[in-house]
């Protein structure tokens, strides 16, 4: 009873610290990212994450979306299911609808140029199971489902759908065991034929529904990027091929049922006591073997042909030693480890508490945690080792302000997160985002953020991003040439070049379209470059075109591409219509400034496509981007 109460006055205290509905329409920070209220919920969508409609497929280390390179940085939600149920999410409540506060963070989310979710597919809540017991399914909650696909459908976001839970028993494996009749332990559930057989049953009802909103089978739905079949999945001291069994046969059973859709281990990533000494050294803890007999052996099972890619969670509050340099020890050996499997490889989880009570002070640390694994994250993005990030976790602002991990766009964290998006973005070589909605010869939205946003037009599509140190906008031609287009970048002061990249590998018609492992066909590794692009550097204080005679011009490149040099005070931005080149789209001010300007520029054709010894694939192209967004950072504190 004691215990009861107790929680009972834990919750009473998380839900009277959070805002109330009044807040988020009265004041300025409440207000923020919030929604036309003269439209319903399904017309906010304010951007997309400018990804086409078609499914991530793997080739080799990388991910790709529509036969591009896909780099991604995104965000847990692991409520989102209570949220968009109205069952309301564990210990606090929600002040606006659930659905209402889903959407606000999906269009910031996007505007912030984040491009991947993790959610669960299942509640966690007693009481409010999507299902109850075997084959008893709760449709109202399914629904809710639907709602949150279709709303990142529309915009253009992708998702990593988490099946079941090994922490929680509601939707977790916990229940599975309950339900098989002859399962007894936790450990059983990998073997019990009846825990396997209901397991099976939840993938085909998932993925095999049809979305009441948009009437498109799960299975067939691009929006869906991938599935973990378990979040950190555990059987204490079992011997590494238990697990590895099990996961093999359920994700070859869910690729019999969605076969264009990628399985994850979504694991932590850690060795079996039958793993070699020096992998398990790797390991957490500090005078303690525990993390060897959870029943992971991560580069075993991430070598599983079923296993689509490589992925890790990094807790260090709750491991030891619980310091920065364990953490990035931990991030960069799996990185390095992973490059044998040959597989596209994701930070998916990492977050660290944070003391609220200490005010400003106590996101210090945190903020000190999420900057070293965001910066190994950029360096191995930028060297073709990692593909994304997915931290833990996102609040709308005014929700769990009491939360130990969770994170508000109005923290410094967040600002973190917003420039790691805009690198990862640069590397992956994608606008930040673009308008959900635009016609020929549109004029842009007025802007939302002040004189740090700008808009770039183009004939077809417009492409907006916000940062202080780069803008960036893809240019399209009025035909939509897949073969001829181009980008306009704007920074500070940074000169910038074609780049090129490495394509490992394609795939032929196979069971698993989407993994070139499981087929039995492959095209032998081959050059590529990525579209030729055209980029603009532009001096940040603009206010005028400068009339400055070049200092220097030299040539490089297997696209004869130009860099110019010039110290002007001061350039207007140039949107760049196909017939017009020297049309001014305005002038945008900026807090920074910059030692010079350097404009580059590149076109080719589809003849240009063609590798030779010269143009040689790297992504180290971009990091002098991201060397200055770091200094970026430190000039406006």
């Amino acid at each position: 009873m004691l215990l009861v109460l107790q929680l009972v006055f834990a919750f009473a205290s998380v839900v009277s610290a959070d805002h109330d509905a009044d807040w988020f329409r009265s004041t300025n920070s409440g207000r923020h990212n919030s929604l036309d209220l003269s439209k319903g919920l399904e017309d906010q969508v304010a951007a997309t994450t400018c990804l086409s409609d078609s499914f991530v497929r793997v080739n080799g280390r990388r991910f790709e979306v529509g036969g591009e390179e896909f780099i991604f940085a995104g965000w847990n939600q692991w409520e989102m299911m209570e949220q968009a149920t109205g069952a309301g999410p564990p210990a606090r409540h929600t002040p606006l609808s659930g659905r209402e506060h889903i959407v606000r963070l999906l269009n910031e989310g996007v505007k912030t140029g984040l491009k991947v979710i993790r959610v669960w597919a299942h509640l966690i809540t007693p009481g409010q199971e999507v299902q109850s017991e075997p084959g008893v399914w709760n449709e109202e909650r399914l629904r809710g489902l639907d709602f949150f696909i279709d709303e990142a459908r529309k915009r253009r976001l992708r998702l990593v759908i988490v099946l079941a839970d090994n922490w929680y028993v509601s939707g977790g494996v916990d229940n599975y065991v309950k339900w098989s009749g002859s399962a007894q332990t936790h450990q059983d559930f990998f073997i019990d034929s009846g825990a396997k057989r209901i397991f099976k049953d939840m993938i085909s009802t998932i993925t095999n529904r049809q979305n009441t909103i948009t009437g498109i089978r799960y299975a067939d739905d691009p929006t869906i990027m991938s599935y973990n079949l378990i979040n950190e999945a555990r059987c204490q001291n079992c011997p590494a091929e238990t697990m590895g069994r099990w996961i093999d046969e359920m994700a070859r059973f869910l690729k019999l049922n969605a076969p264009n859709q990628l399985v994850g281990l979504g694991y932590e990533g850690f060795f079996h006591e039958s793993d070699p000494e020096d992998l398990r050294a790797t390991n957490p803890g500090v005078g303690s073997n525990w993390a060897a007999k959870e029943g992971q052996s991560w580069l075993r099972h991430s070598r599983l042909k079923s296993i689509d890619y490589t992925s890790i969670h990094v807790w260090p509050d709750n491991w030891s030693p619980k310091t920065v340099e364990f953490m990035k020890s931990f991030i960069r050996s799996r990185i390095d480890l992973a490059q044998s499997v040959g597989k596209p490889f994701v930070l998916e989880e990492f977050g660290k508490k944070v003391d609220r009570s200490a005010g400003e002070a106590g996101f210090v640390e945190r903020d000190q945690y999420f900057s070293a694994a965001f910066e190994i994250a950029e360096r191995a993005a930028r060297d073709g080792e990692l593909s994304g990030t997915i931290f833990w976790h996102w609040y709308d602002r005014g929700i769990g302000l009491t939360s130990r991990y969770g994170i508000h766009s109005d923290e410094t964290t967040f600002e973190l997160v917003k420039r790691h998006a805009k690198r990862m973005n640069i590397i992956g070589n994608v606008p930040t985002h673009c308008h959900a909605k635009f016609s020929r010869n549109s004029s842009p939205p007025p802007s939302r953020t002040g004189a740090d946003e700008l808009s770039l037009i183009s004939a077809s599509h417009t492409h907006e991003t916000f940062s202080n140190s780069l803008k960036l906008s893809r240019m399209l031609s009025s035909s939509l040439s897949a073969s001829r287009s181009e980008y306009d970048v704007t920074t500070s002061g940074v000169s910038s070049r074609t780049t090129t990249r490495s394509i490992v590998g394609s795939q032929s018609s196979g069971s698993y379209p989407h993994t070139p492992a499981l087929n039995a066909k492959a095209t032998p590794h081959r050059n590529s470059t990525v579209t030729a692009a055209r980029f603009a550097v532009a001096s940040s204080a603009v206010t005028a075109r400068p009339n400055s005679t070049p200092s220097s011009t030299r040539t490089f490149g297997p696209t004869h591409t130009t860099e110019t040099s010039s110290t002007p005070s001061s350039l207007a931005i140039v949107a760049s219509p196909p017939n017009d080149r020297a049309t001014s789209s305005g002038v945008v001010p900026s807090r920074l400034s910059a030692p010079s300007t350097k404009t580059c520029s590149a076109r080719h054709s589809s003849l240009d496509r063609r590798a030779t010894s010269s143009s040689v694939p790297s992504r180290r192209t971009a990091s002098h981007i991201v060397d200055t967004g770091a200094r970026t950072r430190e000039a406006i504190g």
